[in-house]
C-alpha cells in the first residue's frame, strides 16, 4: 500500500504542479489581455480628446471670422472709403424713399399732379400712416442719416482734396448738413 499512496500522491503533485503552470500561464493571458485593452481604452480616450480639441479650436476660429466678418460688414466708414459712391446712392435712396413715405406716398415733386377729370381739382391726399404718426420720428431719423453721410462722404473726399480746397469742401459739406434745431428729440 504505501506504494499506491506513494504513486498517488506523486500524480497529486503533477496534477498540483500542471494546475499552478496553467494558472499562471491562465493569469498572464489575461493580464496581457486587460493590460492591451487598457492601453487601447487609454489611446481611444487620447484620439476623442484630441478630435475634441481640435473641433473647438475649429469652431473659434470659424466663431472669430465671422465676427470679424460681421465687423467689417458694418464698419460704415470702411464701406464709405471702399464704395464711397454706392454709399452716397444707398443714402440719397434712402432719403428719397423716407421723404415719399412721409409726403403720403407721392415724391414732393408731383403733389399737383393726379388723374382727375379735367376741370375738377385733384381731390387731396389724406395723411398717410407714416405722415401721422412717425412724421417726427422719420425726420429726426432722415436728419441723422442724411449726418451722417455727409460727415462720412466729407471725411472720404478730405483725404483727396489739396490744402487750399478743404476749406471750401468743409463749407459745401456743412451746409448738406440738416439743421437739426427744427426736429423734436425721440
Amino acid at each position: 500500500m504505501d506504494h499506491q499512496a506513494e504513486l498517488i500522491r506523486s500524480q497529486m503533485l503533477d496534477t498540483r504542479t500542471a494546475l499552478t503552470e496553467k494558472l499562471e500561464a491562465l493569469e498572464t493571458k489575461v493580464t496581457s489581455t486587460v493590460t492591451g485593452t487598457t492601453d487601447a481604452v487609454t489611446d481611444t480616450v487620447d484620439a476623442v480628446k484630441d478630435a475634441v480639441k481640435d473641433t473647438v479650436d475649429s469652431v473659434q476660429e470659424t466663431m472669430h471670422e465671422a465676427v470679424d466678418s460681421v465687423k467689417e460688414a458694418f464698419d460704415f466708414p470702411a464701406q464709405v472709403r471702399k464704395h464711397p459712391w454706392l454709399m452716397f446712392t444707398g443714402a440719397v435712396a434712402v432719403g428719397y424713399v423716407s421723404g415719399s413715405l412721409l409726403e403720403g406716398g407721392r415724391p414732393s415733386g408731383m403733389k399737383g399732379l393726379s388723374a382727375s377729370p379735367a376741370g375738377e381739382p385733384p381731390a387731396p391726399p389724406g395723411p398717410s400712416f407714416f405722415a401721422t404718426t412717425m412724421a417726427p420720428f422719420m425726420g429726426k431719423l432722415v436728419s441723422l442719416a442724411v449726418g451722417a453721410a455727409a460727415t462720412m462722404a466729407s471725411d472720404a473726399i478730405q483725404q483727396h482734396v489739396p490744402e487750399q480746397y478743404k476749406g471750401e469742401v468743409t463749407k459745401l459739406f456743412d451746409s448738406l448738413r440738416p439743421n437739426t434745431d427744427n426736429n423734436p428729440t425721440i
